[in-house]
């Protein structure tokens, strides 16, 4: 997990750096950012399964409050907070990297029709 963090880390430094993008630059950028969010949200799915499980448990065999478990669980996996938090960082951050990829390509057909 830790490696593929490194990664997002990587990618979003690489683009927040520049302002001038190559569109096949920031294309590969967001493809490559795309593919290790999959990752990521494989291992999350696999940290929620186990935190989930963990919470049936306080709850059903413990007689915990619902509440309780929540917060017992959010202690024994943080990783599923931070996990949440980076990943919806770097979702926003691929939207933004389609959005100028987009641009940037209505850009390059305006300048062919009129240029």
């Amino acid at each position: 997990m830790n490696e593929i963090l490194d990664k997002i880390t990587t990618i979003i430094e690489d683009y927040n750096s520049s302002d001038g993008h190559h569109p096949e630059g920031l294309l590969n950028m967001a493809r490559t950012l795309a593919a290790n969010l999959f990752f990521l949200e494989k291992h999350r799915a696999n940290i929620q399964k186990k935190f989930e499980g963990q919470k049936y448990l306080l709850i059903n065999n413990d007689g915990m409050p619902v509440s309780k478990a929540e917060n017992v669980c959010n202690f024994r996996y943080p990783e599923m907070y931070m996990l949440r938090r980076v990943m919806e960082a770097g979702y926003k951050n691929l939207d933004i990297m389609r959005s100028e990829v987009s641009w940037l390509r209505a850009e390059m057909n305006n300048t062919n029709i009129n240029g």
